[in-house]
């Protein structure tokens, strides 16, 4: 081997350990959509970030909620465009394949992180925030969180 390749070998080594990876998930994440069932089970571990994706049409004024939540056991929180979209880029959250067009639903992902082991659900609400007694639709998600 000359002296060039071993340089140029060298080379590519330090490239390599360079590389941004700020691209890759820094968790592993359990991913659970609206299939329009009432109810969803799921198990995750305490290392491992829940995301539930909800369609939502917010042109008609509804929207989803957390309307119950043990917060001893998850703490969430609604993610921002920009966390969406980071995840859409990392792989973890599926695009649609048609393009966005007014009107058209648009995926709403509630982030849970487990704090301890245990069971515990999730209710979510589609309502106006206008009228939050007047429930659209409902979703029970069941937890089980294991060490």
């Amino acid at each position: 081997m000359t002296v060039q390749s071993v340089f140029a070998v060298l080379f590519v080594l330090c490239m390599l350990t360079q590389l941004d990876t700020s691209q890759q998930p820094a968790h592993d994440y359990v991913v659970v959509r609206d299939s329009g069932a009432a109810k969803i089970t799921v198990r995750v571990h305490t290392s491992q970030i829940l995301l539930v994706q909800l369609s939502s049409q917010l042109g008609t004024g509804y929207d989803w909620v957390v309307s119950r939540c043990d917060a001893s056991l998850v703490e969430y929180k609604l993610l921002s465009d920009q966390e969406s979209r980071l995840l859409q880029e990392q792989g973890v959250l599926k695009t649609a394949k048609s393009g966005h067009m007014a009107g058209s639903a648009e995926p709403r992902i509630f982030q849970f992180r487990p704090l301890s082991s245990g069971k515990t659900e999730i209710e979510f609400h589609s309502i106006r925030r206008r009228e939050p007694e007047k429930v659209d639709k409902k979703l029970l998600v069941s937890i089980d969180i294991s060490r």
